[in-house]
């Protein structure tokens, strides 16, 4: 059975209103970081190139979608997670604070956030923000929680973990690779594989 929980007191009509309107419902507020809840700028990312990506692909109409979710291991596939957004991909000493107004700040902590990369990135791969496609853009999750993040997976189940154990690499000063060092989309796939992302070509 599932549950629909929607993000907004009165949803908006206006295609102008995605990138400045501001969620409602805690359930999508993380109480760690409570001022998180532009709705580009989300608190939470979805596990979006696995599992739905609706941006217009050249020879197909999306990037990936529909997703057929009964051949999914739903309890070894991350659905969210707490996201850092394009902020991921920088060091942390060059991160720039949360944009409440749902501004496009590549330095900023949760720009772009609701869209959460996996942990290894291809060279044909799309990116949390698809104006800005490249490793030092990815996004990937927040530490927020005792320096854990928190994961929900597609069975409903949800744990606090180092995202290393995941799959995410992180350099020495905070950044998150994109590709190698080990990084793997076991957790993310669907299939329990490590599997590259649907390609944008």
């Amino acid at each position: 059975e599932f549950t629909s929980i929607h993000a907004y007191d009165t949803p908006s009509t206006d295609p102008a209103d995605d990138n400045t309107k501001t969620v409602d419902n805690e359930a999508v507020i993380c109480p760690e970081v409570p001022h998180h809840i532009n709705n580009r700028n989300a608190a939470y990312g979805y596990n979006f190139q696995f599992l739905g990506n609706t941006r217009a692909h050249p020879s197909r109409p999306f990037m990936n979608y529909p997703v057929e979710y009964e051949f999914l291991l739903a309890h070894k596939t991350v659905m969210s997670a707490d996201n850092l957004g394009t902020a991921a991909g920088k060091p942390e000493a060059q991160r720039t604070e949360y944009r409440i107004d749902g501004a496009s700040d590549l330095l900023a902590v949760g720009n772009h956030a609701w869209s959460l990369d996996p942990p290894r990135l291809a060279a044909d791969s799309d990116y949390c923000d698809n104006k800005n496609r490249s490793p030092e853009h990815r996004s990937a999750p927040d530490r927020r929680h005792r320096n854990l993040s928190n994961f929900s997976f597609i069975d409903g189940h949800a744990k606090s973990l180092d995202p290393a154990t995941l799959g995410y690499v992180q350099n020495a000063d905070g950044s998150y690779v994109a590709n190698g060092g080990g990084a793997h989309n076991e957790f993310f796939s669907g299939t329990g594989r490590d599997d590259a992302p649907p390609s944008i070509n």
